[in-house]
């Protein structure tokens, strides 16, 4: 298993075109500097008002699929 910390800030607006079909993924960058593609659907618990935004702890498998993804802030 592999775990990441991912910084993630999606305004509001932006989380409208996801949730619009514009985008179905979320790029990011984990503190290590990785590089990741997520689908968005993995944030839809953490929607707010404001969007999405906080501290997340990434859990994949040693092949890379998605585990679990928690707020950890």
């Amino acid at each position: 298993m592999h775990s990441y910390i991912l910084d993630i800030h999606i305004t509001a607006d932006e989380w409208l075109k996801i949730y619009r079909g514009y985008s179905s993924n979320v790029r990011c960058r984990a503190t290590d500097g990785t590089r990741i593609l997520l689908p968005a659907k993995h944030f839809k618990s953490f929607v707010t008002r404001n969007g999405v935004s906080g501290r997340f702890q990434l859990i994949v498998t040693s092949e890379f699929k998605f585990v679990s993804i928690s707020l950890i802030n």
